[in-house]
């Protein structure tokens, strides 16, 4: 059982991407898996279910003992410069 991160970003470049492989790196018992390299069907809540690469990545994240999720953000409403919120931010914003 490891942690699973995910790289959500299609853009070849992502930084939320590199910011996953440095964490998987970091991360003894990691593994990554890149939404740009396997592609994932639209959910039609029938027949997708039963397709091999969904199979397999739903038994990734059945099998994780943790999952960490890179997502880009392109709009960030929140600044890590504004003393009333620095407190309440458990998380880094990469612009």
């Amino acid at each position: 059982m490891s942690y699973l991160v995910i790289s959500t970003s299609l853009r070849e470049g992502s930084r939320s991407k590199i910011m996953a492989k440095a964490l998987t790196k970091s991360v003894k018992d990691s593994e990554f898996f890149d939404l740009q390299s396997n592609p994932l069907p639209m959910c039609d809540g029938d027949k997708c279910y039963d397709l091999p690469e969904v199979i397999d990545f739903r038994k990734k994240v059945k099998n994780a003992k943790g999952i960490i999720i890179a997502i880009p953000i392109y709009l960030s409403l929140i600044h890590i410069s504004e003393p009333t919120r620095l407190l309440s931010i458990s998380y880094a914003v990469f612009c």
